[in-house]
């Protein structure tokens, strides 16, 4: 048995991330077009765990028509709330039916957008039964997408991008710009035939000469099937590894499939993909797919007489026919991940400037987050309220950045980004702010009770505050929130005269440990010196973040994604153990120890359950290896 160290170190966490301002949106560049000088919001693609919570659902519907009460089908109705959202998508008669909104004291941002249309955005106090119903305006002009649609939004050939008007307007120049390129007027159809993401912007001017906003829409291409090689290995007498050498650059290997004689025997969606596999190779054919998240495919194999692998076939697996695609302007979407212009020419710019108070004193630790194409850069400012964003893609658009710092109002405005681009922000303080504080541990995770305490200056004005879904309180002391799981904290400060707009942030506990249920050890050969080690390990809250796996107290390997397993390579020692860490950094030492030694008795093989034949080849097994091993010692 052995006993690691866990490293805590008690800190006040100030949760900035989820700081949310009524007044003051955090906002981005939103998928689907909505006026520029409407509300937005914040559109991060994770789902709230509201672990520890009470959690009462509302619900919204409604029906959506265009100005003629004719009823608009495919219209996606988006409700976003504390940085997720719920959606749904209107039928054949207009109508549709949000569920599952987290019922808070905060009004919530609800857009309803749809091709062809502008997008229209209210923000509404959801209750256990709101109704709303939604008239779109048609756009004079958007774009068409055509091409063979593949999966996951990919499209397996060249895009045809077609504009068309509606013919209720009159346009005398209309623009586009592709990805990073210049503007260019529009006169024919144009087929984009290279790989990877693409955005597509345009605007157009009336007759009398006035013009409109800078849309855009994005759309991916992914035309070329994987790349694969097939290594085979034995392991033992009649045990084979089969590795899968599989990559694709642009929408990525989503699986491989491994085959005998054209008999599925196992997949693998995570690399390195490989299978265990027993049995005879001899006179058999063994074949690999791999598929990418487009839906092309490769298929390598070979005869398992010679090894030689057979000529590699492909084939592009396309879906439906139709095409997705949306027109936007400048509004907000927050999504964490990166985009690939894989197969464009990408240009990137800077923002630098400093962050001050309106004393012009430097303001350390604001966060500077500049919003682009769903996704964002950011930087921090240092001690001398300096911060410097890089990597920033130079298009014909406009790009929402925010300032935000605790205890401060978020300022946020548009920029055209240049190769490098300056601004200066100033902020003003709030008087009165939340602060939760604890025990940090990882990943903005707290693993102690936190207590919430108002700081500012505005100890004059009553202070109001509810946690979660609860009711309004009056703020008079620092009080406590003890239950694991995702919080949200709403306050608003009143006087005789007025009340403030409501704010709101949001924290997260995780103070229990990962809990096991069972893990186990099996060898891979009858000499036992290759094993498979795999831990059953779950985290209710912040989720398993990885398994260290040990033989005889020292670190053999680990694995950071489910099924948590790892082939331990070597002789047979004493025993294994494990260690499972969640994402707030809370560990478990599983309390099962395997022996990876040889069973040398008929007793301890009959305390095992063994047949007498199962016995025999224990006894056969242990043979061999006291063989080997005394060969060793006498060379």
């Amino acid at each position: 048995m052995f006993t690691k160290a866990l490293k805590k170190g008690l800190v006040c966490g100030i949760v900035v991330l989820f700081l949310g301002m009524s007044i003051i949106p955090i906002v981005g560049s939103q998928q689907f077009s909505i006026g520029p000088n409407s509300h937005n919001t914040i559109n991060v693609f994770h789902s709230i765990k509201n672990s520890g919570t009470t959690t009462y659902h509302g619900t919204l519907s409604g029906y959506v028509t265009d100005s003629d009460m004719n009823p608009i089908e495919g219209a996606r109705i988006r409700v976003y709330f504390h940085d997720t959202y719920r959606e749904d998508f209107s039928d054949s008669t207009g109508y549709y039916h949000v569920t599952a909104i987290s019922i808070c004291n905060c009004s919530k941002n609800v857009t309803c957008s749809k091709l062809g249309y502008f997008t229209e955005d209210v923000w509404l106090n959801i209750d256990e039964s709101t109704t709303h119903d939604f008239v779109l305006t048609p756009m004079l002009i958007y774009p068409v997408l055509s091409g063979t649609m593949g999966e996951n939004e990919w499209y397996v050939s060249d895009v045809m991008v077609t504009f068309v008007s509606n013919g209720n307007g009159s346009v005398d120049e209309f623009y586009y710009a592709l990805d990073e390129g210049s503007w260019m007027e529009y006169t024919i159809p144009f087929p984009v035939d290279w790989d990877g993401e693409h955005f597509l912007h345009w605007f157009w001017v009336d007759d009398q000469g006035n013009s409109s906003d800078v849309y855009w829409v994005g759309f991916k291409i992914d035309q070329h099937e994987p790349s694969i090689d097939l290594v085979v290995k034995r392991i033992w007498f009649r045990i084979w590894d089969f590795t899968a050498n599989a990559t694709d650059s642009f929408s990525g290997v989503k699986k491989v499939e491994f085959y005998i004689d054209n008999n599925l025997v196992g997949t693998d969606t995570n690399p390195p993909y490989e299978m265990i596999w027993r049995g005879w190779r001899f006179g058999k054919i063994i074949k690999t797919i791999a598929y990418d998240n487009a839906g092309n495919s490769a298929t390598t194999s070979m005869h398992a007489m010679t090894m030689k692998p057979r000529q590699r076939q492909s084939q592009n697996q396309p879906g439906s026919q139709q095409f997705s695609m949306s027109s936007q302007s400048h509004n907000a979407v927050d999504v964490a991940h990166s985009i690939k212009n894989i197969g464009t020419t990408t240009y990137h710019g800077t923002l630098s400037g400093y962050v001050t108070d309106s004393e012009m004193n430097p303001v350390e630790g604001a966060r500077i987050r500049v919003y682009f194409h769903d996704t964002y850069r950011e930087n921090y400012s240092d001690s001398t309220g300096h911060y410097h964003v890089t990597d920033i893609p130079l298009c014909p658009c406009p790009k929402n950045t925010t300032c935000l710092k605790l205890g401060y109002y978020t300022e946020h405005v548009w920029l055209t980004n240049n190769e490098s681009t300056t601004h200066n922000f100033v902020l003003t303080p709030m008087p009165m702010y939340a602060v939760p504080s604890g025990y940090l541990g990882e990943n903005g995770w707290f693993t102690s009770t936190v207590t919430v305490t108002f700081a500012g200056n505005g100890s004059s004005n009553h202070s109001y505050y509810a946690l979660d879904e609860g009711s309004w309180t009056e703020y008079v002391a620092p009080f406590e929130v003890v239950g694991d799981g995702e919080h949200f904290l709403h306050w608003f400060l009143a006087d005789q005269d007025n009340s403030s707009d409501v704010y709101w942030v949001g924290f997260k506990m995780d103070k229990t440990a990962p809990e096991w249920i069972n893990y186990t050890g099996t060898p891979l050969n009858l000499l036992k010196t290759k094993w498979l080690l795999a831990a059953d390990v779950t985290d209710a809250t912040s989720g398993v973040a990885k398994v260290e796996f040990y033989v005889d107290d020292f670190l053999v390997g680990n694995a950071t994604a489910a099924p948590y397993e790892f082939q331990y390579n070597g002789k047979p020692h004493n025993f294994s153990q494990a260690i499972a860490y969640d994402a707030a950094g809370n560990s478990a030492l599983c309390p099962i120890i395997i022996p990876i030694i040889p069973q040398h008795s008929q007793n301890q093989n009959q305390q095992s359950g063994q047949t007498v034949c199962q016995q025999n080849i224990q006894l056969l097994h242990n043979l061999i290896y006291n063989l080997i091993l005394r060969h060793q010692t006498t060379s």
